[in-house]
């Protein structure tokens, strides 16, 4: 009888479990990008969809004009995003649907307002995967940028994500990618978040017409610009690509570099390509005083050469190294400086003292801003170049 009762059970709980939020893929629209705008009595939302008839489908053919584009934007303004998204569903014709979103879009004026305004919502939301790429666009609108179509990918905010992943790999992880990385951030004692930097070139409206993709060379384009600098969740700066470099390097979130520097006094250059490279943070504390020093290591192979200087000898190498170490910490100071010029401690110097000075923190936690600006921070490079590539004879040297 027991083996009844439980047979009986079980096939209630199959017959009961299932998928409650289950809803048809042809009833929705699958939102890839949100943007966010900023106005006088709230915020103006923009969602880009991607027009099904137009992306890898039977339809295209039969169901599609050659005139439609693979994306449509819709937008709103209100009090609240999700009030904003629930305007929006008056105007399309399918519910929206943010599961699949890929990319977050916010404007310059918004991120200098402060984001803890929005990101409420997106962290609240079940339906919505917290690890869509984040970006601030520094010369327009979000909601321009949504509209901007890219060649190659045609869904622009796959376009930007493939951007911002591409830039990962060749500069470093140089800002927080995804919005869990930067709510873990804010929430992390001693380090602000930075989020990678946008903008647009050309002509917003010629970028939103088909023209701009049916072209070898278009005229509107939404290109990585370095990065953001945040001061708890608000803009106050950014750093170009090579600073956004070397924070990635302090933060060792960098693997390869690619380093052109000066190797005569004619103004001619040379290159090396730097692998596994590391960065270290230590904090010390001497007479009461704050102290950072940043140490860099790392292989390298010499990639191009245009000096004359015979690559044979080992004293030529070493110099070269001496040249190439030079010019490292000599970047190295020029972002310590900018970063300092912005007062955000984006690098972690405090979150440094926090773990490992814990009582020398707590005393100065609250006049950390000062201390800041004015720490004491000693930069030490040793690259070690260990291959010249396939010649060891330079072409001015010939």
């Amino acid at each position: 009888m027991k083996y009844i009762k439980f047979f009986i059970l079980t096939l209630s709980i199959l017959l009961l479990t299932g998928c409650w939020n289950y809803r048809e893929l042809e009833d929705l629209l699958i939102v890839s990008a949100l943007g966010i705008d900023s106005n006088e009595d709230g915020f103006d939302i923009s969602v880009e969809v991607i027009n099904d008839k137009m992306v890898g489908g039977g339809e295209q053919s039969s169901g599609s004009s050659s005139e439609e584009t693979p994306i449509v934007v819709y937008s709103s303004k209100a009090k609240t995003i999700r009030e904003a998204i629930d305007k929006i569903i008056l105007e399309s014709p399918k519910r929206l649907y943010l599961g699949h979103m890929n990319l977050l879009v916010i404007s310059e004026d918004i991120a200098k307002k402060g984001i803890n305004e929005f990101l409420d919502y997106f962290m609240r939301d079940t339906e919505i995967r917290k690890t869509f790429f984040t970006t601030v666009v520094k010369n327009a609108k979000a909601s321009d940028v949504l509209k901007i179509l890219q060649p190659i990918e045609n869904i622009t905010a796959v376009s930007i994500q493939s951007s911002l992943e591409i830039a990962n790999v060749y500069y470093g992880e140089f800002s927080n990618q995804t919005l869990e990385e930067i709510v873990r951030c804010l929430f992390t004692t001693g380090r602000n978040p930075t989020i990678a930097a946008t903008e647009v070139t050309g002509d917003v409206k010629k970028g939103s017409k088909n023209d701009n993709v049916s072209t070898t060379s278009p005229k509107t384009s939404i290109k990585v610009k370095g990065t953001t600098v945040f001061k708890g969740d608000k803009l106050v700066g950014y750093l170009n690509e090579k600073e956004a470099i070397y924070y990635a390097v302090v933060r060792d979130k960098i693997d390869t570099i690619s380093l052109s520097f000066p190797c005569d006094k004619k103004d001619n250059y040379a290159n090396i390509i730097i692998d596994g490279v590391k960065g270290k943070l230590k904090a010390t504390v001497d007479k009461d005083e704050p102290k950072i020093a940043i140490d860099i290591a790392g292989n390298a192979a010499i990639t191009e050469f245009n000096c004359k200087i015979d690559l044979k000898k080992p004293s030529n190498i070493k110099k070269i190294e001496e040249m190439a170490n030079k010019e490292i910490v000599k970047q190295m100071k020029k972002t310590v400086k900018k970063v300092k010029e912005l007062n955000s401690d984006i690098f972690g110097f405090e979150e440094q003292f926090y773990r490992n000075h814990y009582k020398y923190w707590k005393k100065k936690k609250d006049k950390w801003d000062e201390l800041f600006k004015d720490i004491e921070v000693k930069v030490k490079s040793d690259i070690k170049i260990e291959r010249i590539s396939s010649s060891v004879e330079t072409a001015k040297s010939r």
